[in-house]
């Protein structure tokens, strides 16, 4: 098992070790820009499932050597990268849309590119509600420490941020689902929440020992009282 850990990590450090941007950006006419959206959405595709297969490994191995350990971080640090590429790219399709001449009223836009920008929007929405899985096994690890002194509690600051802020997203994509008029959990509100709960278990764990635990105990305490 952990042979394969090694091998699924080094695959996924390859296809992350990139000085491009993760995604491209569509452009040009409606058949290139589908070719675009659906150029990225093969991309999305490709490492979310290398990030996938690394943290079924990682959670099926009990033994923790200096490998397995080090395979969580990257896994851990890749899907940062990955979660701030498909948040950015999100962000930027709409004016992509628009600057390439297509209006984004629905039924308006060209069916070859409302097509790929569905599947590309599946692909991006199946991601990001995934994204906290994947900092599960570098947290788990990090709460056997013993002690955060010196560089070690600069680190697990590091970290604790980018995992709050990762963490709120999937909180408040909750909280938007339960608004909605009519709104019955579905198995994938539920399978979220579910690991929204463990996270925030993890989180409240390792804060203890950061340099700001008052304000880290607030903001997780937030997530709790949204969680129920």
């Amino acid at each position: 098992m952990s042979e394969q850990i090694e091998i699924a990590a080094r695959t996924l450090a390859d296809l992350f070790d990139t000085s491009s941007p993760l995604l491209p950006t569509a452009s040009g006419s409606p058949k290139a820009f589908a070719n675009g959206l659906d150029d990225a959405r093969k991309l999305i595709e490709e490492r979310f499932t290398a990030l996938s297969e690394l943290t079924v490994l990682l959670n099926g191995e009990s033994e923790k050597s200096d490998a397995v350990q080090g395979a969580a971080i990257d896994l851990f640090q890749c899907s940062g990268f990955f979660y701030l590429a498909l948040m950015q790219y999100s962000e930027n399709l709409p004016n992509s849309l628009l600057m390439a001449g297509y209006d984004i009223s629905v039924g308006r836009m060209p069916p070859v590119v409302s097509k790929a920008l569905k599947r590309v929007s599946f692909a991006m929405k199946s991601a990001i509600t995934e994204d906290i899985t994947f900092m599960c096994p570098h947290l788990s690890n990090m709460t056997e420490q013993k002690e955060f002194e010196g560089r070690a509690q600069v680190i697990l600051d590091k970290v604790l941020a980018q995992a709050i802020a990762r963490t709120e997203h999937a909180v408040s994509a909750l909280q938007e689902n339960e608004k909605l008029d009519g709104y019955e959990p579905t198995a994938e509100d539920k399978a979220l929440r579910a690991r929204c709960v463990t996270i925030v278990e993890l989180l409240a764990k390792l804060s203890q020992h950061s340099a700001n635990p008052r304000d880290l105990a607030v903001r997780i305490n937030a997530f709790k009282d949204s969680l129920g």
